[in-house]
């Protein structure tokens, strides 16, 4: 009997651990390395900031957590740019299209979304965005490397950093190195991510070509360093490893989190 209840035991440890995997699975179902993702970045002009936002959030939202559930992409994000930094930005919203794929199409995404959506009204949806917003521009970036410490939500703030590397593949193998030390010691950051941009645009000198996501759950931590959580130790290893001054920072981009298309969460 002890044997068996023994057996029974242990039989259902493993059934709980698959089922704990699975889900840490599904939870975890981030981007990985060499996926694209888009940068699409708005710009919307400031008495039609309000009704884009809504208009995004409830018509868009809907059609974005239909093309993830469908597998049509990983996820869509919308994000606001903080007031203070949208002059020298140029564009007051991002949003991230992640990982996109090419099946299903977006007409059965649309379909799927809204079933009893007629024609005249999904032309007004589609109208209405073209009189709300403008995009500057878009930017299909690799993903290189990156983590969150909490993989079943989005932080609400990201502060984006468009880089020129002045090395370019010193500082991707800088970066790539950066990750784990982060991860590991700086607390104070709830994820970080590194991507390079894609496309002959790169090679223009005016152009940034890399980017970095740093991730807070709040402003007042984003406005803290961060980095000064690293021991000096570690951090003078890491910089006699890769070298320094392997990049110029264009714009550093700070902006919160207004629809998160996975796990429908909205601006707080």
């Amino acid at each position: 009997i002890f044997n068996l209840q023994k057996t029974i035991h242990n039989t259902m440890k493993n059934i709980i651990y698959l089922i704990l995997c699975f889900s840490i699975t599904f939870l975890n179902s981030q981007v990985e390395e060499g996926n694209t993702v888009r940068l699409q970045f708005i710009k919307v002009e400031e008495d039609k900031v309000e009704e884009f936002e809504s208009y995004m959030i409830e018509y868009v939202g809907p059609a974005a957590k239909a093309a993830v559930s469908e597998g049509k992409m990983e996820n869509w994000l919308l994000r606001r740019v903080a007031k203070n930094a949208r002059y020298n930005a140029g564009f007051s919203h991002i949003a991230i299209w992640v990982a996109t794929n090419p099946e299903p199409s977006w007409t059965q995404v649309w379909e799927k979304a809204y079933p009893n959506l007629s024609a005249d009204a999904r032309s007004w949806i589609y109208g209405k965005g073209e009189e709300l917003y403008s995009t500057v521009y878009n930017a299909n970036c690799e993903y290189i490397a990156g983590f969150l410490r909490d993989p079943s939500t989005i932080p609400n703030i990201a502060i984006f950093n468009l880089i020129k590397a002045k090395k370019y593949n010193a500082y991707i193998n800088q970066e790539k190195d950066a990750k784990d030390i982060f991860e590991k010691h700086a607390k104070g950051i709830e994820g970080w991510h590194v991507m390079k941009r894609k496309g002959m645009v790169v090679n223009s000198e005016s152009a940034w070509d890399m980017v970095t996501i740093d991730l807070f759950d709040t402003w007042e931590k984003a406005n803290q360093n961060w980095w000064s959580e690293i021991p000096r130790n570690v951090m003078k290893k890491h910089n006699e490893k890769h070298g320094s001054d392997l990049r110029e920072i264009r714009h550093r981009v700070m902006t919160g989190l207004l629809f998160d298309a996975r796990t429908e969460k909205k601006e707080d």
